[in-house]
């Protein structure tokens, strides 16, 4: 079974990585990577990565509801991660003991599209030698 933090790091490497050439003075642009493996989060297809998309993909709606109960035994469905977020906060967590890696799996991607979502343009690159390879 892949590890799901894998994937998470790969993404956030090649969104780090920039060109050599780049002078200091260049704003470097954030890159939005995605893989089939994020789209399938979703029901249906989104759009390809970009700022506006990785803000949207908070509220956009899953396509299927997860189940969650806090202590007090107060139920409640969330379907996107906006209000999966808002629950967390609320002491929400999943309802069943057998879908609680599947709760914080998605809140882990929520959470990290949310961040990916802050992402602006530097002003100098501290990774110039970089190379993601097989070694």
């Amino acid at each position: 079974m892949p590890n799901p933090h894998l994937s998470l790091l790969v993404t956030f490497a090649l969104t780090l990585t920039v060109n050599n050439g780049v002078i200091a003075s260049e704003r470097i642009q954030p890159q939005y990577l995605d893989s089939k493996r994020a789209n399938l989060f979703f029901a249906r297809e989104i759009a390809q990565p970009s700022k506006e998309n990785m803000q949207l993909r908070n509220s956009l709606d899953w396509g299927y509801e997860l189940e969650l109960r806090r202590a007090s035994d107060e139920e409640k469905l969330v379907s996107n991660c906006h209000d999966l977020a808002t629950a967390y906060v609320m002491g929400f967590t999943a309802a069943k003991a057998y879908e609680y890696g599947a709760f914080k799996a998605y809140l882990t991607q929520c959470q990290t599209w949310s961040e990916i979502a802050k992402l602006i343009a530097s002003e100098r690159s501290f990774i110039s030698d970089f190379k993601l390879d097989d070694s």
